[in-house]
């Protein structure tokens, strides 16, 4: 069973928040939150455990107005850019040696390897060096490379431009 967390005095509680208000207060928010960052680090210098959050507060310091505006159509935008988040994609090699880019689904990962369960099928020739080089429909050469002792769904391989 988790150890409960001890007993907070309510009074001695709010000292500390009435404090943290004064510092507000009379010296603003950086101060604020330099002297949280130094009260921190002592605790954790005296053993205290304080998980570490990796999120830093975003601040878009372009006003909206100022914001370029996409001459697109943003719908279509919109679907593109949810498509790339939400698929996954692979450049692959066809029978003619020309790019394809392919959207596949994967069921899970195991260790550093995806379960690919559509989208790509035993045997085809997977891009994993090269890809900002090419476009699809680019004819290629593609130079096998055997997949690292795992049992492979598809051959990998690197491509040069052959144009």
């Amino acid at each position: 069973m988790a150890a409960s967390p001890p007993e907070r005095d309510p009074n001695e509680t709010q000292e500390w928040l009435d404090a943290l208000d004064d510092v507000l207060r009379e010296r603003g928010p950086q101060a604020a939150h330099a002297l949280l960052e130094d009260l921190i680090t002592r605790a954790r210098g005296k053993g205290a455990f304080i998980p570490f959050s990796p999120n830093t507060p975003y601040v878009n310091t372009i006003p909206t107005a100022l914001e370029a505006q996409s001459p697109g159509d943003h719908a279509v935008e919109w679907r593109i850019r949810s498509l790339t988040r939400w698929n996954a994609t692979a450049m692959v090699v066809n029978d003619q040696n020309k790019v394809e880019t392919r959207v596949f689904q994967t069921e899970r990962t195991i260790g550093d390897q995806w379960l690919v369960t559509e989208g790509l099928e035993p045997g085809e020739r997977v891009i994993v060096e090269g890809v900002l080089k090419i476009t699809a429909d680019a004819e290629v050469k593609a130079i096998e490379r055997a997949a690292d002792a795992a049992p492979a769904t598809a051959s990998t391989a690197a491509a040069e431009h052959t144009k």
